[in-house]
């Protein structure tokens, strides 16, 4: 999926999600923690949709990350599509390249998996594989240890509850995960464009149920993370300031049955940085 940036207020859905304080220091006895603890700036990489050629996979993405690796970067999150969605296999090639990608950064590398490398690998242009048996698969090569990808990982929490499934049965969502640095919590949520498994070649609504349920949890859990140490307001941090109203957020409006999240969303104000994918456009 092609991305584009835009700024929008309301209720997007993340896949990386960043929490952070905005305007504590405006309420009459409170103190900003960033100014009291003098933390600076930092320059963080966001990535994705990559490669969708052999090009891209043999010279793109090789100059991406030496740029990247250039600007000595806090971490970089990678958000998903490690290749394109049709006429290009889901074999273990795939992700053992994308994991040798990731292990080539030389800072802190965290990965959220994308539609492309499992919900569409169904698809017979793809090869016709399992799509679950595919997030499978990544879950065990990608996030096998409790810490982040690259060769300065960062210990990160990991879903254990609620389960999601896998091809024999529920499973911990091991790919959703939380991570602090200075002062700002970010999290990844495994949501997905294609309908989010509700459609396509194999649509799969009982896997989506259970995904959609751990998602749920995992920000109500990330808001209470970061609410305890003293931040309340979906954020990100930026290269010229720790305190600029934003998130990022990915490809897909996530819909949730039951509206729980939205009317926690709405309890607060935010802004959102909208990654979204083509003809994908967030609600308000």
């Amino acid at each position: 999926m092609h991305k584009s940036s835009s700024f929008v207020c309301g209720t997007t859905i993340a896949a990386v999600v960043a929490v952070v304080a905005t305007a504590i220091a405006q309420q009459p006895g409170r103190v900003d923690k960033a100014v009291r603890e003098g933390w600076s700036p930092y320059a963080i990489g966001l990535w994705g949709d990559l490669p969708y050629s052999e090009e891209q996979a043999t010279t793109g993405i090789p100059n991406l990350i030496a740029d990247m690796n250039a600007q000595q970067l806090a971490f970089s999150v990678h958000d998903g599509d490690l290749k394109a969605g049709s006429n290009s296999p889901c074999n273990d090639e795939l992700y053992e390249r994308s994991l040798r990608y990731l292990n080539s950064l030389e800072s802190a590398a965290m990965f959220t998996p994308g539609d492309n490398d499992w919900t569409d690998c169904d698809r017979a242009n793809n090869g016709g594989f399992n799509s679950l048996e595919r997030l499978d698969h990544e879950r065990a090569l990608l996030f096998s240890t409790p810490n982040s990808l690259g060769q300065r990982p960062l210990p990160q929490a990991v879903q254990s509850t609620p389960l999601c499934l896998g091809v024999t049965g529920p499973v911990a969502c091991v790919e959703n995960r939380r991570w602090s640095y200075r002062g700002v919590t970010y999290a990844t949520l495994n949501i997905q464009g294609s309908c989010n498994n509700l459609c396509d070649t194999a649509p799969d609504p009982l896997e989506y149920a259970a995904r959609n349920q751990a998602d749920i949890a995992w920000m109500r859990e990330t808001f209470a993370a970061a609410k305890a140490d003293g931040w309340g307001m979906l954020q990100s941090p930026s290269p010229a300031s720790s305190l600029v109203c934003r998130a990022i957020f990915r490809k897909t409006a996530l819909h949730f049955s039951d509206c729980a999240q939205n009317a926690l969303l709405r309890k607060r104000r935010f802004c959102v940085l909208s990654l979204k994918g083509r003809g994908v456009h967030p609600r308000r």
